[in-house]
């Protein structure tokens, strides 16, 4: 027979060996994104990028705001997801749905051909007025180029918009 010790040895090795599974995988690195990039077309010569990405908010609701480019609603904003839109150079307005309008939700950004600008898409939950719904704030926030890669890493490319 199995003495009580050793029936408890095995037990306990189970949950510390699958914690020990998990801690290891949180220490991977994402992927490097390198396909999603190759997914994503060459700036066009005469033309700008920029990109909205919005990451996981876990425990936030799912509602996936309208982005704006100068006043024309150009794409959805859900989570864990990116998408861009090529502009022309010269300067632009964008903007995220808000019911409250704030001055952090809109950003004027001025391109000139082949840059390429990211902005996160971020929300406030429950900030909203009263007889807002979503009762959500939208912002818009500058994303390093640096950064870009670990972003492209994680999000699903929704592509052109």
């Amino acid at each position: 027979m199995i003495s009580d010790i050793a029936i408890r040895l095995a037990q306990s090795a189970i949950p510390a060996g699958l914690l020990g599974l998990i801690a290891l995988g949180s220490c991977v690195p994402p992927p490097a994104g390198g396909d999603r990039m190759a997914q994503t077309p060459p700036i066009p010569p005469d033309q700008a990028r920029i990109w909205f990405m919005r990451e996981l908010e876990p425990g936030t609701a799912t509602h996936a705001p309208t982005v704006y480019a100068d006043g024309a609603a150009i794409g959805y904003s859900p989570q864990s997801t990116m998408f861009y839109r090529d502009v022309a150079p010269g300067t632009h307005v964008f903007d995220v749905e808000n019911c409250l309008k704030l001055p952090e939700s809109t950003r004027t950004l001025n391109f000139t051909a082949g840059d390429e600008v990211s902005l996160q898409v971020t929300s406030l939950q429950n900030y909203a007025g009263w007889d807002c719904s979503p009762s959500d704030t939208y912002y818009l926030s500058p994303v390093p180029a640096q950064v870009r890669p670990w972003y492209f890493a994680r999000l699903t490319n929704l592509g052109a918009r």
